[in-house]
């Protein structure tokens, strides 16, 4: 039978292993939200949001109205944008780099003309 040192000792050690191994899961998640604003002059239609590993469709996104969502890339990738408005359709990559392991915010704000404005804020573990 073993001493209760030797219990105390093994209790502690399978506590560090699994509070580790919790934390490491939570840290590198590697996810990242993403949040698309329609400050154009229209609504837009028809939007898509592609990358390695998922894509996120929309049928319709009013002026003014914004949508929030979450990316899990699962290879290097960049992010690309595509949506109709009254007028045309437009094609607009997002000037990222994304990866496994990366996490944080990215940030669109569509604007009239097809013009957009990204802000990025992300961290690699």
């Amino acid at each position: 039978m073993p001493s209760n040192r030797k219990l105390t000792i093994r209790k502690t050690l399978t506590f560090l292993c699994i509070l580790a191994l919790f934390c490491s899961s939570c840290a590198v998640d590697g996810k990242m939200s993403m949040k698309i604003i329609n400050m154009s002059t229209n609504d837009i239609s028809n939007l898509s949001i592609l990358y390695k590993g998922g894509d996120h469709k929309y049928s319709f996104l009013r002026k003014g109205e914004n949508i929030s969502l979450l990316i899990t890339p699962v290879g290097e990738s960049s992010i690309t944008i595509v949506y109709e408005d009254d007028a045309e359709e437009y094609t607009k990559d997002i000037d990222v780099y994304i990866a496994p392991g990366y996490s944080g915010n990215i940030e669109v704000i569509i604007h009239a003309n097809g013009n957009i404005s990204p802000k990025t804020d992300l961290n690699v573990y």
